[in-house]
């Protein structure tokens, strides 16, 4: 308990006890005195030797982190026993701990005046005080404090990890190697965007055996009380536990989630946590595929080679990670199952299944009979087999695949490698996202996205921020957007061109291109087909959407359901156009080279530092 002192003797007090110039507030205030009947009288040889140990415990602890100590009359009567503690990861105890320990003094007063026996567990430390000698003693009754917010995700995963967290923190306190005595933390990831950290510790004069007694109470109770709350400090009279959400200790972050685990090797191979139900065998893969023959590879790419197969009388694509690194392919695949098994949208393409056996890395996707989108956009002998109600069909689920990853799925997705040949169509053209490989995931609420010192992804359809500074946000996704909405409607492969010596700013190239152009000189030719007047407009409106989508500063740039409004109901759209020119006002080359150039050039003299990839 804390030392009960009456607000008379408050100002007596802090003559022991100076304030600090910073105010030390405490998130959690476990107090014990409840089952204590005994008291003291103010001024009396009690509350004198009291007094005495508060200014001991607080000069011991400074230099140790812990000390206990006993005051008493000079005829031996009127003994108190103290004991003051810091939360082991406290390596300054003049920083936390000791403001800690006087604040408990201060507030003692409101909690348990004048009691001769008193607890109190802060964030930052503890003290137990009595007249009965309770050294190597448990003593004390259970008690905890909990955080009211509660995990709203993935909520069982954080209660599993949470006890398993606790039962490995539970030996490592109690085997003698850990320093200080009787102390151990640790964290856990529990997804990507979801951690869980715990603390336990013991005071330093029970024996071994008791402090594990002690500590498997909490270990025991921390679930019981613990529920789905977000955070909980639970005491168990001489030892305690809390757990956080959040890194509250000193110590450093836990390695970051891997749905990969070694206890997930089975004779049939790797089992990704959580999606255990999607593991395929390798030898029912390799039978699908005739063992992966050369007639069967539909697709390569830097990432391996994409096989059809048959799976259960159910056609499939299996992509093959490429096996020249590795670790890189471990990470692509499991970047891809990750996110691909948390996303259910008909424009996004459907995951079947994966597999990680015999040194083979596969991801399993239901067949798109038709193909990329990248095989439609130059014309055959001529003639293009997309006519203008394809196009624009195809358009529409693009944008609505992209609104699901950005603004309506669990986590903002920021997609990486928007392109045609990352677009898949199915036997009615539906298009369909694919290829999650370098994908990332935000909370709902980030704004800032991240830099990256690797930029990955295709050239012609990256962003100027990404491409030269690494900084990628969702309007970089926007920007392949844009140039893929032109290369859709004028089967021209914009893309080939930008980025390259001669051209720096694709906006100002494409604006010099069509200096005097008509919409018929801009879109497709279409052999013996026109749009209807509806369409005209719907394509006029796609162009000049799709221009504002290239802008060089990504403020600019119009977000997901800005670009939906403006292609289907361009008058009542919510994003204004007037800051950007239309698509008959031409731009000079050299204008746009000095936009970006002082655009980019304000990137480098930015301070902040978002979430690092």
């Amino acid at each position: 308990m804390f030392l009960q002192i009456l607000i008379t003797h408050l100002f007596i007090l802090s003559f022991i006890l100076p304030l600090s110039s910073n105010p030390y507030i405490p998130k959690y205030n476990i107090t014990d005195c409840d089952n204590f009947e005994s008291t003291y009288i103010n001024g009396s040889p009690y509350h004198v030797n009291l007094k005495r140990l508060v200014s001991s415990l607080l000069n011991s602890t400074l230099s140790t982190g812990y000390s206990t100590d006993t005051q008493a009359s000079t005829d031996g009567s009127n003994e108190v026993f103290g004991l003051a503690m810091c939360r082991g990861d406290q390596q300054l105890p003049q920083k936390n701990c000791i403001p800690c320990l006087k604040y408990a003094f201060k507030e003692s007063d409101k909690v348990c005046p004048t009691m001769k026996n008193a607890g109190v567990l802060l964030d930052h430390c503890f003290l137990r005080y009595s007249n009965e000698n309770f050294f190597g003693i448990e003593t004390g009754v259970s008690k905890y404090n909990h955080n009211d917010s509660e995990i709203l995700k993935d909520r069982e995963n954080f209660i599993n990890i949470r006890k398993e967290l606790f039962e490995k923190l539970l030996d490592e306190a109690t085997d003698g190697l850990m320093s200080p005595k009787f102390f151990a933390t640790g964290g856990e990831a529990v997804t990507y965007d979801l951690y869980v950290f715990g603390l336990l510790q013991c005071t330093r004069d029970l024996s071994e055996e008791k402090c594990r007694h002690c500590l498997k109470l909490v270990v025991h109770n921390i679930p019981l009380f613990g529920k789905y709350y977000v955070g909980l400090m639970y005491l168990g009279g001489s030892c305690f536990g809390i757990y956080q959400n959040r890194l509250f200790y000193n110590g450093t972050m836990p390695p970051p989630f891997s749905p990969l685990s070694p206890k997930d090797y089975k004779d049939d191979g790797i089992k990704i946590v959580g999606i255990e139900h999607l593991s395929l065998k390798f030898v029912d893969l390799d039978k699908a595929t005739d063992q992966f023959s050369e007639e069967n590879i539909i697709g390569e790419g830097g990432f391996g080679k994409v096989y059809k197969g048959i799976l259960n009388n159910n056609k499939i694509a299996i992509k093959k990670m490429s096996g020249n690194d590795s670790i890189q392919a471990t990470e692509q695949l499991k970047q891809e199952v990750t996110l691909l098994a948390g996303l259910q949208h008909v424009n996004l393409v459907r995951l079947i299944g994966y597999c990680i056996q015999e040194n083979e890395k596969l991801l399993v996707y239901e067949y798109m009979v038709n193909g990329s989108l990248e095989t439609y956009l130059e014309p055959k002998d001529g003639k293009s087999v997309l006519n203008w109600t394809l196009r624009l069909h195809i358009i529409e689920g693009i944008v609505k695949g992209i609104k699901y990853l950005h603004e309506d799925s669990r986590l903002k997705i920021f997609h990486r490698d928007l392109k045609p040949e990352n677009i898949l169509l199915d036997q009615d053209m539906n298009p369909k996202i694919a290829d999650f490989g370098i994908s990332k995931a935000s909370q709902v609420n980030q704004t800032q996205g991240f830099i990256t010192t690797g930029v990955i992804g295709t050239r012609g359809y990256m962003a100027p921020e990404y491409r030269y500074f690494g900084q990628f946000t969702l309007k970089s996704d926007i920007y392949s957007l844009g140039v893929m909405l032109f290369e859709i409607l004028t089967s021209i492969r914009w893309s080939r061109r930008n980025h390259t010596p001669q051209i720096q700013n694709l906006r100002s190239h494409i604006l010099a291109c069509w200096k005097d152009a008509t919409l018929d000189d801009k879109l497709a030719k279409i052999e013996c087909e026109t749009y209807t007047r509806d369409q005209e407009l719907t394509l006029k409106n796609i162009l000049q959407i799709a221009m504002a989508c290239i802008e060089t500063n990504p403020d600019l740039r119009p977000d997901i359901s800005n670009v939906r409004d403006f292609i289907k109901f361009s008058n009542n759209s919510s994003f204004k156009m007037s800051h950007m020119s239309t698509i008959s006002e031409i731009s000079s080359e050299f204008e746009g080279k000095v936009d970006e150039l002082n655009y980019l050039a304000s990137l480098t003299m930015e301070n902040t530092k978002p979430l690092k990839d």
